[in-house]
């Protein structure tokens, strides 16, 4: 192998690093940006319950606690699952789930009568 076509190997290689190294960043962020929307959203969301469910200052804490409670079980669920399953595997199954699983939690409900 000629030094010339040696080093374009290794161009080519470091190329192709930086590329997946900058797609696994861009993935990375736009997940936890996903996590902070969702935060916000229950953030936002605050007032309203208050009036619809006449829950007290301490009431809205505990709407916060329990939400950061849950996300912190099921992202320790979310790891083990990556041990035993793959990390990517898993990554790519709760991304294609998010949507779905968001999307019928805010789905109007029908009219109690």
């Amino acid at each position: 192998m000629s030094e010339s076509s040696l080093n374009h190997h290794i161009t080519t290689h470091e190329h192709q690093s930086r590329l997946q190294r900058g797609t696994v960043l861009a993935v990375a962020s736009i997940a936890q940006f996903m996590v902070v929307l969702d935060a916000t959203i229950i953030n936002v969301a605050l007032p309203q319950m208050r009036a619809a469910l006449h829950i007290s200052a301490s009431g809205q804490q505990w709407v916060i606690n329990a939400y950061a409670l849950t996300l912190a079980g099921f992202l320790m669920l979310g790891g083990r699952a990556a041990d035993v399953f793959g990390r990517r595997r898993v990554f790519i199954v709760g991304l294609a789930t998010l949507p779905f699983s968001a999307s019928s939690a805010g789905s109007p409900r029908p009219a109690r009568s």
